[in-house]
């Protein structure tokens, strides 16, 4: 990846912390916000149109749109202090012909 490409994926990166960011402002009930967050993660991914996202909170699931799980998926616990409440799952799509296709970055995003 050139530096191009490697200042772009920062970018959105940056832009899907700054999302969800504001999100956190507005006064929505969990299940809303934790669905408009699955599609700002994907967004945050290097190829989002390959990305399915699911977030698990004590008893609450959320899935993407169009959520299909893959062979490729990163995984980062949900926690308050040091008690696991939950999860965060993004697969990619076994559309997407690349073995290992995640960015180190990417781990550092979800966790």
């Amino acid at each position: 990846m050139n530096e191009k490409e490697q200042l772009t994926e920062r970018k959105k990166e940056l832009n899907c912390i700054y999302r969800i960011d504001k999100l956190v402002e507005e006064d929505l009930d969990v299940q809303t916000f934790l669905m408009a967050t699955t599609g700002i993660i994907a967004d945050g991914f290097q190829y989002p149109c390959y990305i399915s996202v699911f977030i698990e909170l004590e008893d609450i699931i959320i899935r993407s749109t169009y959520y299909r799980e893959g062979r490729n998926f990163l995984i980062s616990e949900l926690k308050n202090k040091n008690k696991v409440l939950g999860k965060i799952c993004v697969f990619y799509s076994d559309k997407l012909e690349q073995n290992n296709p995640f960015l180190e970055e990417e781990q550092h995003l979800l966790d």
